[in-house]
């Protein structure tokens, strides 16, 4: 079993979150619902990393800080996947 933690730009907008992995350019996605959140991060993360492997690309080292300055509504959250 391997544990993979990756940090994701967490907001929310009229009732409705956005996730975006900092590592992994082009993962943001907008309109999710409270109640589904933690299931839809897990699995922008699991399709990044697929791709990444696919590609024989190496997977990126983990974000320790937000690349930027945090605006209001905003979290810096670690999302967790575990695999196999």
């Amino acid at each position: 079993m391997k544990i993979y933690r990756y940090p994701a730009i967490i907001s929310v907008e009229a009732g409705l979150y956005s996730v975006d992995f900092v590592d992994f350019p082009g993962t943001a996605e907008k309109g999710i619902e409270e109640a589904d959140l933690d299931h839809r991060a897990r699995e922008i993360l699991y399709e990044a990393m697929g791709e990444h492997l696919e590609t024989n690309e190496v997977l990126p080292v983990p974000s320790t800080e937000s690349p930027r300055e945090l605006k209001e509504g905003e979290e810096f959250k670690v999302i967790q996947l575990i695999l196999g």
